[in-house]
């Protein structure tokens, strides 16, 4: 029997079309997807899910930043199974239509006329078992970069092990104006580094947890200068009808030239690890001014760093001797940051939306203490910080007919208590507000 390939062209209105050689069916459809899809089924007199052997699908794509404007794109995936030759390869051609907040003198013809991003990856397994290759690159909002790894799991695929090469920059010229934070990234500056990982999820009688290892050095033709050791450990625990979120952070780092945009920040995650979601990687979804630092806290938060929420924004200025330093980033620091959700108690598991949309509330608490540099070289910590409010998640977990989009989680937070508030803002107890993408971790 030859090889029969099945194409679906699943567009809203549009029945399933079905190819297998030279025939043409037709078979009835209420999918809305928008996609086409590819199945490749070697030697089977029919095809059949069971056999299925490789996958090959494309999307339209449509998003849109504040520099680029909307932008019209083609998602293109593949794999067989999950863990061989699986693909994503993303490309945009960019109008400019609907830019906004960009800074005074951007050239508004000057952003990407198009731009890209891919991944690859596969497993290497008759090497040796669960062991994987990860490729990846991009061209896009500004940003030029690759990278290149290796990942071993072990049998339970519990504990991973990682090593990858990253080289990164921003382009000079046009990438600033793309940034939700300008002020943290130095343009035009190579950012090369080899990275070593180490991740363990386990689960014990009331929850799950996590501890992640993360060990960076500066590589070979980095523009850059620093080292840092990090460790996150993270837990989730059922306690009747409450849940208790607890991550523990701590890093200690070194460096004569650390890229701005790859610094410990107090607030939230770094500039550089906000360039893996597509809705922090550039402003647009957030306005740019939410991305500010100033000397009063802001209203953009995305969980990461020492994760002192109650200061999004914020520059922090701490007097150390003769000098006035800006403490809202570093390379040494430490953290706590808790989490009780208490939704249940209100009945949330029993919303009959609950399939798809839940909706969780929670206390919080952050403290943390950072280190900065008081005479350029020599790491001095600074007082700590904390703060402490209350939380609303809501997490869209279906899309109806739109099946491939991802839950979605946004998050609105109110860290009503600072134990060192801003100057400008000196009462410890006051409203304030923030918004993320996600759970804080």
């Amino acid at each position: 029997m030859s090889r029969f390939f099945w194409i679906f062209l699943t567009t809203l209105g549009l029945p399933w079309a079905l190819f297998a050689q030279d025939s043409i069916e037709t078979v009835d459809s209420s999918s809305a997807n928008v996609s086409v899809r590819f199945m490749y089924y070697p030697n089977t007199p029919t095809p059949n899910p069971d056999s299925l052997r490789y996958v090959l699908e494309a999307s339209p794509d449509l998003w849109y930043n504040a520099y680029d404007g909307l932008k019209f794109g083609l998602h293109l995936r593949g794999g067989k199974s999950t863990t061989h030759h699986v693909f994503n390869v993303f490309a945009w051609g960019n109008s400019g239509v609907g830019q906004y907040g960009l800074p005074k003198g951007t050239n508004t013809r000057g952003f990407m006329p198009v731009s890209f991003m891919a991944d690859y990856r596969t497993s290497l397994s008759k090497l040796w078992k669960n062991f994987d290759i990860a490729l990846s690159g991009r061209a896009l909002d500004g940003l030029y970069g690759y990278q290149i790894g290796l990942e071993k799991q072990n049998a339970k695929r519990t504990i991973t092990y990682g090593f990858y090469f990253k080289s990164i920059i921003r382009s000079a010229t046009n990438g600033i104006p793309y940034l939700l934070d300008r002020q943290n990234w130095d343009a035009g500056q190579w950012n090369n580094s080899f990275n070593l990982t180490f991740d363990h999820r386990y689960a014990y009688t009331s929850g799950t947890g996590a501890v992640n290892v993360f060990l960076r050095s500066s590589a070979l033709g980095s523009q850059t200068n620093y080292h840092y050791l990090r460790a996150t450990a993270a837990n989730h625990t059922d306690m009747w009808l409450l849940t208790l979120h607890s991550r523990v952070f701590l890093q200690l780092g070194y460096g004569t030239n650390w890229g701005a945009e790859s610094s410990l920040f107090v607030d939230k995650a770094s500039p550089e690890e906000m360039m893996d979601s597509k809705f922090t990687r550039a402003a647009g979804i957030f306005p740019a001014n939410w991305g500010t630092y100033g000397l009063v806290t802001n209203h953009f938060h995305q969980g990461g760093g020492l994760n002192l929420r109650g200061y999004a924004g914020y520059l922090s200025p701490e007097q150390l001797g003769d000098q006035q330093l800006l403490a809202y980033s570093g390379s040494n620091g430490a953290s706590i940051s808790t989490e009780l959700d208490f939704d249940r108690l209100l009945g949330s598991d029993k919303w009959p939306a609950r399939k798809y949309v839940q909706l969780n509330t929670y206390l919080f608490g952050d403290v943390g203490i950072l280190s900065v540099n008081a005479d350029g070289t020599t790491p001095q910590f600074v007082l700590p910080r904390a703060d402490a409010g209350l939380g609303v998640a809501l997490t869209i977990k279906q899309w109806g007919p739109i099946e491939k989009l991802k839950p979605l989680t946004i998050r609105f937070d109110m860290p009503l208590y600072l134990s060192r508030p801003a100057a400008l803002q000196p009462e410890p107890w006051q409203w304030r507000w923030v918004l993320g993408i996600g759970r804080t971790f």
